[in-house]
C-alpha cells in the first residue's frame, strides 16, 4: 500500500518522476521513459492542463491537501501537493493515498456503519488542517471525544526508546507527556506483545495492566481499560497510540474505530516526517548545510518587533582563484569550511548562504560590543579553517522596513574590509564606527541624479 508519488515541472507540466506504485496504477513499466510527457496526459488522460490543477496554490512552506476523485478508477485519493527545490528551480511534488486502501480495507463489512462514518468524519476533520501536527492533534481530539476517554496519546519509537509525542486529555485530567520520554523499548513490551495477531489490542485487566504499565512508565494515570493501536506501514513500525479509559459502552466501538484510524494516523505521521524533510530541504543550502536565502527572508518576518539584531555579512576572498587553480571541488570544500567556521560562532540556524560566496549571520538581542566579539571569533575560526573572508556588519532594530537596503548597508562595510585586505592591512582592526553608518546611496538613484545633471548642463 505505497503512496503514489509524482514530480513535475509546474511551468511546463513535464513529468520528471513517478514511483513504482503510481506506475503500477497507470499500467506503466518501471523502466518506461516519461521524459517530455505532460502530467495531465499521463495522470488524467487529458489533452490540456486540468481545470482543478493546484499549481497556483502551491508553496514550499506547506502541503496543500485535497481529495481527488479519479473518474477512470472510481477511487478517491487524499492528495498532498507542495513545491521542492531541485536543480535550481521549484518542482511540484505530489503524493496521494487511496482512501479505500487505508480505510475500507480495515473496516469490517458487518453493518457497523456508525464506526465507519465516525472514522470517515475524523479523517475529514484532520484533512482540513494545513499543518501536519495540527492534523494529528485534531485526530486525537476526535477519537477522545467519540470514545469518551480520559486521554489519547501517541508514542513514537526509535531504535532504543519510545517517547510520548502527542497528547489529548479530557478536562481535569493531568498531562503526563513530559514524564513519558525516552522509555526503553523493552519496558513497552507489554504493549507490543498485544499486537499479535491483530494491530489493535484491548487490555481490560486493571491489575495486570497497571503493574505492566507502571513498570514500564508508559502511563502516569490510573488505568481501568486501554485500547492500543500499532502505528505501522508496510511492516515498518512507528510506535503506537493509546486510548486510556474509554467509556465502558464504547469499548467495542473503540477497537473498530482505532483499527480504521490507526492506519491513517500512521500515514499522518509519515506525511509529517516527509513534510519536515521537504521543508528542511527548501530552507537549506545543499552545498554547505546552512540555511538559504529563502529561510533568511522568512526569519526576518518572525523576529519580535523592537528587538535589536546584527546582520554580519561574510564574503569569501578570491574564491575564483581557487576554482581556476584547484578546481570547483576545492572551491566547494572551501565554502563548506567557511560555513563551518561561522557555525562554530553562531547557531547553524542563524547562518545563511545568500549568494555564491556570500553568507549572512544573524545575532539577536546584541549590542555593539557583542557583535565585535562575534566578528573577532569569526575571524579566528576562518584562520583555523584556512579560509579568508571579508566581514561587515550593521545593527538594526526590528522590524527592518527594507531588508535589501539593510543588506546593502552591511555589504558597504564588507567590501571596505575586502579592499583593506587586498591592501594587506590588519584583518583584526575595527573597521566599523561605534554608530550606524549612513545608508549607501542607491545606485539607481545615483545614476538618475547624474542623468538629470547632464540634462541641466545640456
Amino acid at each position: 500500500m505505497d503512496e503514489r508519488v509524482a514530480m513535475s515541472d509546474p511551468d511546463t507540466y513535464n513529468l520528471v518522476y513517478l514511483n513504482k506504485a503510481l506506475r503500477h496504477d497507470l499500467g506503466l513499466t518501471e523502466d518506461e521513459d516519461i521524459t517530455g510527457k505532460k502530467c495531465y496526459e499521463v495522470l488524467e488522460g487529458a489533452k490540456s492542463p486540468c481545470e482543478f490543477c493546484t499549481n497556483e496554490r502551491l508553496s514550499r512552506d506547506y502541503f496543500y491537501k485535497w481529495v481527488h476523485h479519479d473518474a477512470r478508477t472510481g477511487q478517491d485519493y487524499i492528495m498532498r501537493d507542495t513545491l521542492v527545490p531541485w536543480r535550481g528551480k521549484n518542482y511540484r511534488f505530489t503524493f496521494s493515498t487511496c482512501l479505500k486502501d487505508y480505510v475500507g480495507k480495515y473496516l469490517k463489512e458487518n453493518g457497523e456503519i456508525v464506526g465507519k462514518s465516525a472514522a470517515n468524519e475524523m479523517i475529514a476533520i484532520a484533512l482540513d488542517e494545513r499543518d501536519p501536527d495540527a492534523s494529528i492533534d485534531k485526530m486525537l481530539e476526535s477519537i477522545g471525544e467519540a470514545l469518551k476517554a480520559d486521554k489519547v496519546m501517541i508514542f513514537e519509537e526509535d531504535e532504543e526508546n519510545v517517547s510520548a509525542t502527542y497528547e489529548w486529555k479530557k478536562e481535569g485530567v493531568p498531562s503526563t507527556i513530559d514524564k513519558l520520554q525516552k522509555i526503553p523499548r523493552e519496558k513497552a513490551k507489554a504493549i507490543y506483545q498485544g499486537y499479535v495477531p491483530s494491530e489493535v489490542t484491548i487490555i481490560n485487566d486493571p491489575e495486570r495492566m497497571n503493574k505492566a504499565l507502571k513498570d514500564g512508565n508508559i502511563s502516569a494515570v490510573k488505568i481501568n481499560s486501554l485500547v492500543s493501536g500499532h502505528l505501522a506501514i508496510n511492516r515498518k513500525s512507528f510506535g503506537f497510540g493509546e486510548v486510556v479509559n474509554p467509556a465502558p459502552d464504547r469499548l467495542k466501538d473503540a477497537s473498530l474505530l482505532l483499527t480504521a484510524v490507526t492506519r491513517f494516523l500512521s500515514v499522518l505521521i509519515r506525511n509529517r516526517d516527509i513534510y519536515k524533510r521537504l521543508r528542511q530541504l527548501g530552507n537549506t543550502d545543499q552545498l554547505t548545510g546552512v540555511m538559504n536565502r529563502h529561510r533568511f527572508m522568512g526569519l526576518m518576518q518572525h523576529i519580535p518587533q523592537g528587538e535589536p539584531i546584527a546582520l554580519i555579512c561574510a564574503d569569501f576572498n578570491d574564491l575564483k582563484d581557487i576554482n581556476d587553480t584547484d578546481g570547483h571541488e576545492a572551491g566547494d570544500e572551501a565554502l563548506r569550511k567557511m560555513a563551518c567556521a561561522m557555525c562554530s560562532v553562531v547557531d547553524q540556524n542563524r547562518v545563511f548562504r545568500v549568494g555564491g560566496d556570500e553568507f549572512i549571520a544573524v545575532a539577536e538581542e546584541v549590542n555593539l560590543d557583542d557583535v565585535k566579539e562575534i566578528v573577532k571569533k569569526m575571524r579566528q575560526a576562518f584562520d583555523e579553517q584556512g579560509v579568508s573572508a571579508a566581514l561587515g556588519y550593521g545593527i538594526f532594530k526590528m522590524p527592518i522596513d527594507d531588508i535589501e537596503a539593510a543588506i546593502a548597508e552591511v555589504d558597504h562595510w564588507m567590501y571596505y574590509d575586502k579592499r583593506r585586505a587586498k591592501e594587506e592591512q590588519h584583518k583584526d582592526q575595527d573597521f566599523i564606527p561605534d554608530h550606524l553608518p549612513k545608508k549607501p546611496q542607491d545606485r539607481r538613484k545615483k545614476e538618475k541624479k547624474t542623468q538629470n545633471s547632464k540634462r541641466r548642463k545640456g
